[in-house]
C-alpha cells in the first residue's frame, strides 16, 4: 500500500530541492521540538495564544481551499487530508474520535504530540495551539462554516492524550465554557 508520502512524490506534489520542502506548490518547513519551549512561555499569555491559533488556523484554511478547489475535495477528502497532512508534518499520530457532518462536529485525538511531550508536567493549560489551530482550518474548509476549536485533553497537563474538539462557536461555547474563554476569548 502506497502512503500519504510516497503518493505526493508520485504525483509531483512533493518537492525536495535546496532548502526547500514544497506541498502543493505551497512551502513548508520542519522545525524541531525546540519550538515547543517559546510556545510554553507564552502559553499564559491569552493574547499570544490567540494569535498563535489564529494564525494557524488562517493559514491551514487557505492551504485546505486552495489544495480542495483544485481538487474537486469533496467532505471525506477534506478529512483523510487533515489527518495526512499533520501526520507527514510529525504533529503525532491523530485519530477521529466522531465525526458529525450534520451538525458540524469533529473530536481528534492526539498521541505523542511534540508540544505535549514536551511542556509534560511544566503546565496546567492545554498547549498545542498550533495543531487547534490546524484542526479548526482543516474543520472550517470541510464544513464550509466558521468553525472553531479547543483542546479539552492534553498530555502536558497530565491527560493521557490531547483531544481537540472543533465545531461551530455556539456549540463550543455552550458546552465548555470556560476552556472556550481561554482558548478563543473575543478572537472572532
Amino acid at each position: 500500500m502506497v502512503g500519504f508520502f510516497e503518493r505526493m512524490m508520485i504525483t509531483k506534489q512533493l518537492k525536495f530541492s535546496d532548502g526547500r520542502i514544497e506541498l502543493f506548490n505551497r512551502r513548508f518547513a520542519i522545525s524541531g521540538e525546540f519550538i515547543s519551549n517559546h510556545i510554553g512561555e507564552i502559553n499564559n499569555t491569552p493574547e499570544a495564544v490567540a494569535k498563535i491559533y489564529r494564525s494557524s488556523k488562517d493559514a491551514s484554511c487557505l492551504f485546505f481551499i486552495e489544495v480542495g478547489s483544485k481538487y474537486k475535495f469533496s467532505f471525506n477528502d477534506f478529512i483523510n487530508w487533515e489527518l495526512d497532512v499533520n501526520k507527514f508534518c510529525g504533529w503525532g499520530v491523530m485519530k477521529y474520535e466522531k465525526i458529525d457532518k450534520d451538525e458540524k462536529i469533529i473530536a481528534v485525538s492526539v498521541l505523542d504530540s511534540p508540544t505535549g511531550v514536551f511542556l509534560k508536567g511544566k503546565t496546567e493549560l492545554a498547549c498545542d495551539h498550533i495543531i487547534r489551530g490546524f484542526i479548526a482550518g482543516g474543520a472550517k474548509a470541510a464544513f464550509n462554516d466558521d468553525i472553531e476549536c479547543l483542546e479539552i485533553e492534553c498530555i502536558a497537563k497530565g491527560d493521557l492524550r490531547c483531544l481537540f474538539v472543533a465545531a461551530r462557536s455556539d456549540e463550543l461555547k455552550l458546552k465548555y465554557q470556560k476552556i472556550y474563554e481561554r482558548q478563543v476569548g473575543n478572537t472572532i
